[in-house]
């Protein structure tokens, strides 16, 4: 009996070992902790996020839709007709920051026009007004807007007043003599562009820029005491009543820096200020919010952080981009980097922090995406790097390698928007008595094709579901 009770004790043992190791993977980490693969909704609340996202991207971004076709005399048209969806109503963009200034025999400058087509319904046209990088003296916007009207993109003008004259440093300027350079500022962005832009930025970081600078004796506002606050309510009224006086057709926006999350100051001051202007009566039509996730010297997985460990989580982004639903403005992602290594930063430093895959980062983007494009008060999402290192702090925040490789979230963006966010719909026209193509689908813009007609192109939207189309003969 001792030995049979010293044999069932050993198994019994066993058992425990090896249930104790399943339970403890490695030192201190347990097996019921997060999943080491991190895309931003590995915690509980973050996937509950995400599943009510899919569901309100099929609530708020589809419709049912009634098209009936008739020719030109009124007669309803027979035959196959194909309805294929060419340009989401959410503006899908991207900067063109240095596209107009690679060589046009520049491999970069065809791979990344290219992927822009491929990718996008909507570009940024950078135009500083000063750049302190040097990059003032190239910068052509018209040839920007040239490409763009041509390939059919939307654009949005960035940005009339960012950032601050430096040539006017030791000049001594007034108040009035500085909102006689804004006056000459915005009359230039309505000249260059002629228009063509239908959104224009017109005011940039004004808060985040003052709290930035506002300890360094070589700064701007130091030296240059007279310049206009913009982050005061009234001030900003007047800066977009100019705006209006020269541009007054197109869509206005104010933007500014801040990852959205609630327990940020900075960020919930920033949402303080235009609820203020908007209040005082700016005539502010869109809100941009920057959302540059960039490092804020930890690791991105909650696991791995010390503080704040649900910064970078779909939860808590959610949270905080609901914030801007107070506004009671449509709100515009105006300037989107994923994760990414911060090229200020030391190698060390870096290697110390970066713990994502280039699969992690790229999923991270997808679930973003989804996010963003669920809300129905958001209009756009525009990325700020298309390729590796050309903008801000990222190092490898592109869709593209310097190179010219291709990141995974190319491949993962062109499917999502392409193919999983696409409609395409065949269906007799009027036949056997049917009325007219019904469908549900994506709002845009589609391509009509019907055989011996010419094409046509309609826009449907959740005010315009039921339409008439008259095609020509060929």
């Amino acid at each position: 009996m001792t030995t049979a009770k010293t044999t069932a004790a050993r198994a019994l043992g066993a058992i425990f070992l090896v249930l104790h190791a399943s339970f403890f993977i490695g030192p201190g980490v347990r097996a019921d902790a997060p999943p080491q693969f991190f895309d931003g909704a590995t915690d509980p609340a973050s996937k509950e996020v995400m599943l009510q996202a899919e569901a309100d991207i099929e609530k708020y971004r589809k419709g049912d839709f009634t098209v009936e076709l008739v020719d030109q005399s009124g007669n309803k048209i027979q035959g196959e007709a194909t309805l294929d969806l060419i340009r989401h109503q959410f503006n899908f963009g991207c900067s063109m920051f240095r596209m107009s200034r690679l060589p046009d025999d520049d491999p970069m400058k065809k791979t990344g026009l290219q992927t822009l087509l491929d990718l996008f319904n909507q570009v940024v046209v950078v135009d500083h007004w000063y750049n302190p990088y040097g990059e003032i003296a190239d910068k052509k916007p018209v040839e920007d807007i040239a490409w763009a009207t041509a390939h059919n993109m939307r654009m949005r003008y960035h940005a009339i007043l960012y950032q601050e004259p430096m040539e006017a440093i030791g000049k001594h300027l007034t108040t009035e003599q500085f909102w006689q350079l804004f006056d000459e500022r915005f009359q230039y962005a309505a000249r260059v562009t002629g228009g063509k832009a239908q959104i224009y930025d017109v005011i940039n970081e004004v808060l985040s820029r003052k709290r930035w600078y506002r300890n360094d004796p070589k700064s701007f506002y130091r030296l240059e005491p007279t310049y206009p606050d913009l982050s005061q309510p009234d001030l900003i009224v007047r800066a977009f009543a100019l705006a209006r006086k020269y541009l007054p057709s197109a869509k206005l926006t104010a933007l500014e820096h801040g990852i959205p999350n609630p327990g940020d100051k900075n960020y919930t001051d920033i949402i303080a200020m235009w609820k203020a202007a908007l209040d005082a009566g700016a005539d502010i039509d869109y809100i941009g919010t920057q959302c540059h996730f960039f490092d804020d010297g930890q690791p991105f997985k909650p696991w791995e952080r010390k503080k704040q460990k649900n910064f970078f989580t779909m939860a808590e982004i959610s949270k905080g981009l609901d914030l801007q639903k107070a506004l009671n403005k449509p709100i515009e992602v105006t300037e989107f980097t994923g994760p990414t290594r911060n090229r200020l930063q030391s190698a060390e430093k870096n290697q110390k922090i970066w713990t994502m895959t280039e699969a992690e980062n790229s999923a991270w983007q997808i679930n973003f995406y989804k996010l963003v494009f669920s809300k129905p008060y958001i209009i756009g999402l525009a990325r700020w790097n298309l390729i590796d290192s050309y903008c801000g702090r990222a190092d490898d925040g592109g869709i593209l390698t310097q190179t010219g490789g291709k990141h995974q979230i190319y491949h993962d963006l062109r499917k999502l928007i392409k193919e999983d966010w696409h409609t395409r719909v065949t269906q007799p026209a009027n036949k056997d008595g049917a009325d007219a193509i019904t469908f549900r689908g994506f709002y845009g813009d589609y391509q009509v094709r019907v055989d011996g007609y010419a094409p046509a192109e309609i826009t449907l939207t959740p005010e315009n579901k039921n339409i008439r189309v008259v095609l020509k003969k060929k």
